[in-house]
C-alpha cells in the first residue's frame, strides 16, 4: 500500500512542471504588451527574439510561403504595427534563403518605416532589422 502511494507521488510531481510550466509568460497579452513596449521604447532590435520566438513555434511541415504569411498575420495583428506587407519569400539568395517583410509601426503618432529580413532556416529566424529608406509603406 505504502509503494503504491509512493509511486502516485512521483508521478504527480513528474506531471506537475506539464500543467503549469508553461503559464508564466506565454499568454498572448503579455506578448502584444512586451513587443509594443519595445516598440514604444524604439528598442527594434529588442523585436527580435520575440518575432524569432513566434518563428520557431511554426511548423516544419509549411511551405516558407506559408511560414511568412503567418509572420505577417501574425505582425499585423499588433496594435503597435499599422501595415505590413510581405515583400518576397526566399527571393535573397543566401544559405538559407531570406525572405523580406515590410513593416510600419505607428509610436506615439509616428511611423517607423522598417524592414524585416527573414533566415528561411529551421525554424526560421530574423536576420536583421533596418530602416526602410526605400519605400514609403
Amino acid at each position: 500500500m505504502g509503494s503504491k502511494r509512493h509511486r502516485s507521488k512521483i508521478i504527480l510531481v513528474c506531471l506537475l512542471p506539464l500543467f503549469f510550466g508553461q503559464c508564466i509568460n506565454d499568454s498572448p497579452f503579455d506578448a502584444e504588451q512586451e513587443f509594443c513596449s519595445a516598440v514604444q521604447k524604439e528598442e527594434y532590435q529588442s523585436l527580435l527574439p520575440l518575432t524569432d520566438r513566434f518563428l520557431a513555434q511554426l511548423s516544419g511541415n509549411l511551405s516558407d510561403l506559408e511560414k511568412i504569411e503567418k509572420l505577417n498575420d501574425w505582425l499585423s495583428q499588433k496594435t503597435c504595427i499599422t501595415h505590413t506587407e510581405v515583400f518576397c519569400v526566399s527571393c535573397m539568395f543566401s544559405l538559407p534563403p531570406q525572405s523580406r517583410v515590410f513593416v510600419t509601426f505607428s509610436n506615439n503618432g509616428q511611423s517607423a518605416h522598417k524592414v524585416l529580413d527573414i533566415l528561411m532556416s529551421d525554424p526560421p529566424r530574423v536576420a536583421r532589422i533596418f530602416e526602410n529608406n526605400f519605400q514609403d509603406n
